[in-house]
């Protein structure tokens, strides 16, 4: 078996503006905590190249960008694997919702970061173990809806071993990354970049990755103190900690094996009314302004029917100890309970395609009326993610 790993920055050099938030409307070029493209290649029965982004999504367009460059720089045969972290402080590379435009000039650049890393990269040959622990770690994330469950906020750690030494640790946590306030004149990966800084000086010498799970309703909104970088740098140390605690339970590894599945499909979205819909009086007034700002979002794509098809990719990779769920949505993360033992979802991959709430859900919220997709839409994935 083969496999390397890099890191590279991916900071802005010149004023853009983030994504994440309607609000925005001042372009910015300062970073606090900085933003970062990492790539694990490994190398069995197949070629996989997992790459993550401190970005707010990918579109299907730039992922093409993406897997055009992994293949000329790694070969024609290698699969490329796409995550964002889903930070809310990033330039756009996608296009959602009406309002977010791609920034070209920062894909381009990106692109030209993601040769250099994978240039850069160093193949190594060794024999690959891997075991994997998990917690609920609902001290970051909870429903940001109010009094639902935050049963599915759950925290996985992967760890690789090379035989008996630990190489590397995949982080997959589930919590938007929006600590920050909206109108913040920096870029930042918020506790993502926060975390991954303090395990790697932690434990030099191994590297780390972070993958967003089933996070579509799942926030900082009922665990922040206030909206500033000393809080980003507070809860990113207090994942780290959690993470340091999965560090020290005992598991038994299991030789890595890799195998991959991919389902194609293309969905043809609908758009809901909000008449269908009535808020609950217990919501809160966040929750209220946030649907009065979705009926906005509703009436700007009743004029953009095309952004309603979606092309969707979910990519399966069975690790021989853990099986990984690779898809573009934003996941209620009550999607966790269709899934097998030892089953991980992790959401915006191999494209951006928004909110997937419930199925058969009558919930009013921003994320119920702003997803396009059906219950047989949602049917589908769980089809998919149930399979043993």
């Amino acid at each position: 078996m083969k496999y390397g790993q890099n890191a590279i920055c991916i900071n802005p050099n010149s004023l853009m503006m983030p994504v994440g938030y309607m609000e925005r409307q001042n372009l910015i070029s300062t970073t606090k905590g900085d933003l970062y493209a990492r790539a694990f290649y490994i190398e069995d029965n197949e070629k996989l190249c997992f790459v993550t982004l401190d970005s707010l999504g990918v579109s299907t367009q730039v992922q093409k960008l993406f897997d055009n460059t992994v293949k000329e720089v790694l070969g024609l045969d290698v699969t490329l694997i796409l995550s964002c972290s889903h930070t809310h402080y990033a330039p756009s590379m996608t296009q959602a919702f009406g309002y977010i435009k791609t920034n070209d000039s920062y894909v381009k650049f990106v692109l030209s970061r993601l040769r250099a890393m994978l240039m850069n990269m160093k193949i190594r040959e060794a024999t690959l173990n891997i075991d994997c622990n998990q917690m609920n770690q609902s001290l970051i994330g909870r429903s940001r809806i109010s009094g639902n469950s935050d049963d599915y906020v759950i925290l996985h750690l992967l760890r690789l071993y090379d035989r008996n030494q630990r190489i590397g640790n995949l982080v997959v946590y589930n919590c938007h990354p929006t600590i920050s306030d909206v109108q913040v004149g920096h870029f930042t990966a918020d506790y993502v970049g926060v975390m991954l800084e303090m395990l790697a000086k932690t434990h030099p010498g191994e590297f780390f990755m972070f993958f967003q799970g089933p996070s579509g309703d799942i926030s900082t909104r009922f665990t922040r103190k206030n909206k500033t970088y000393e809080e980003v740098i507070r809860m990113g140390r207090l994942l780290a900690g959690s993470v340091n605690e999965l560090m020290k339970r005992s598991a038994k590894p299991k030789e890595l094996k890799l195998s991959r599945q991919r389902f194609e499909y293309s969905i043809e979205g609908k758009l809901k009314s909000p008449q269908q819909f009535t808020i609950s009086s217990d919501a809160s007034d966040k929750e209220k302004s946030e649907f009065e700002n979705a009926k906005t979002i509703l009436e700007n794509w009743a004029t953009l029917p095309h952004l309603l098809h979606q092309d969707i990719t979910i990519d399966v990779i069975n690790m021989g100890i853990s099986t990984l769920y690779f898809n573009p949505f934003e996941l209620f993360s009550s999607y966790t309970k269709y899934l097998p033992v030892n089953g991980i979802l992790i959401g915006y991959s191999q494209g951006y395609a928004g909110y997937m709430s419930d199925i058969d859900t009558d919930q009013a919220s921003y994320e119920t009326l702003m997803e396009i997709f059906s219950n047989q839409d949602k049917q589908q994935l769980i089809d998919i993610i149930s399979k043993k």
